[in-house]
């Protein structure tokens, strides 16, 4: 799937594949399919029972699968 993710606070937009996987909790994981190291990391979408007790970064996700 392709991933648009924008930051709140920074202007900049990152347009990236991801492969999906969805946790026993409901969190969703969406993983860099890149081979550098340092791209190795998913970006995490918690279920919305835990979202609400996370204070983070804001950002706004747009997938198109």
């Amino acid at each position: 799937m392709v991933v648009h993710r924008q930051i709140s606070h920074i202007a900049e937009i990152e347009i990236t594949v991801k492969g999906l996987q969805i946790l026993d909790n409901e969190t969703i994981c969406l993983w860099p399919q890149s081979t550098n190291r340092l791209y190795q990391r998913p970006i995490l979408l918690l279920a919305a029972s835990e979202a609400n007790a996370v204070n983070d970064h804001q950002a706004a996700i747009r997938v198109k699968s």
